[in-house]
């Protein structure tokens, strides 16, 4: 889930991860894998870039419902054409739902 508006601005303001990283107080690789999506960017850190870069938060952010991807080439296409939803629901709610899916699943009399 690459934030391409947030990379793209980096390099326009020819600054490269190692000192974006630095202005953040953190190392090359955290910054990375912020950038490439594998670990969420929070509020506070959007704001922060920001700044850095002199542009409004709504410039660079995406989302990560919004930067989905439908192909996991990292898996061998184990889940092609498939969509990763992250959604925060209680403990309480996610264990109706995991009852009403097995419910589902065991009753399932449609092929």
């Amino acid at each position: 889930m690459l934030k391409y508006k947030l990379k793209a601005k980096r390099k326009e303001k020819k600054i490269s991860q190692v000192q974006f990283a630095e202005l953040l107080f953190m190392d090359q690789s955290q910054y990375n894998r912020r950038e490439q999506g594998h670990i969420k960017i929070s509020d506070a850190e959007w704001i922060k870039m920001a700044k850095l870069l002199q542009v409004s938060v709504d410039e660079i952010y995406e989302s990560d419902i919004e930067n989905y991807q439908t192909d996991n080439k990292n898996e061998e296409n184990k889940f092609k054409n498939t969509i990763e939803i992250i959604i925060k629901i209680s403990i309480k709610e996610a264990q109706e739902l995991s009852n009403k899916l097995i419910y589902l699943l065991k009753n399932n009399t449609t092929k």
